[in-house]
């Protein structure tokens, strides 16, 4: 069963061939070369890239922040004050450090 508007299986006359690569594609680039290149990416896809960090990166991130200063801040703070800290509960404070990215734990 075909829809309509699509082309047979056994017809191949709307397959078209590829255009010619262009060959300054594939030639070496200076660094120069390259940076302008993807400068030049970057203002001709500003609108789709900063619509990626506007969906994907922000709220990421404040779901980071919010589980860092709800999760990480308070329970860094109660083992600090803790004399006898478990040391099931010192490995996570540092998993969740070296996954969250805490940059003041060192």
């Amino acid at each position: 069963m075909t829809l309509p508007d699509t082309p047979s299986t056994n017809d191949s006359s709307w397959l078209t061939a590829a255009e010619p690569a262009d060959e300054t594609i594939t030639m070496p680039q200076t660094l120069a070369g390259v940076f302008d290149e993807a400068f030049d990416l970057y203002k001709r896809h500003f609108g789709l890239l900063a619509m990626i960090v506007a969906v994907g990166l922000i709220p990421t991130e404040i779901l980071r922040n919010t589980v860092v200063a709800l999760w990480l801040h308070p329970l860094d703070a109660h083992l600090s004050g803790a004399d006898n800290a478990s040391p099931e509960s010192l490995i996570l404070l540092r998993f969740g450090q070296f996954l969250f990215g805490e940059p003041r734990s060192g």
